[in-house]
């Protein structure tokens, strides 16, 4: 998988062990400047962790762009589809969904791979930043 293009990034203070979660989605932490996570499903995210700090180092944030995630598409009502929306599920990893007429859903970004089932499974993504649909 080759990642083309730019990301706008920015380093943040690990406000959690982050070892073992590079690539899952993380969310703006208690303190200024500070990010934390790890998320459940349709959480609202800051951005892709880009590294794997632990508690009080030197976290880089993709905040907007191209980004590797990691997938759990265990149930068969997410997977992710080329093309298709990305929210969050449990542990920062991405899930597939659409927007129905009920309900809210944090969209996070679009998905460049398409991934019908399973969990851990590393695809490309378009991060755009959280927002409710």
């Amino acid at each position: 998988m080759a990642i083309y293009g730019y990301q706008i990034t920015r380093a943040f203070t690990s406000g959690c062990d982050f070892r073992n979660h590079q690539y899952t989605m993380v969310a703006a932490g208690s303190v200024a400047g500070e990010v934390t996570g790890i998320l459940t499903v349709n959480a609202s995210t800051l951005g892709v962790l880009q590294n794997d700090p632990n508690v009080g180092e030197e976290a880089t944030v993709c905040l907007y762009g191209l980004t590797k995630i990691y997938t759990d598409c265990e149930n068969s009502s997410s997977p992710l589809t080329y093309g298709g929306l990305v929210k969050t599920a449990s542990g920062g990893r991405a899930m597939g969904t659409v927007i129905t007429a009920t309900g809210s859903i944090n969209i996070a970004g679009i998905a460049l791979e398409a991934v019908t089932s399973g969990s851990g499974r590393c695809i490309e993504m378009f991060y755009t930043g959280t927002h409710l649909s």
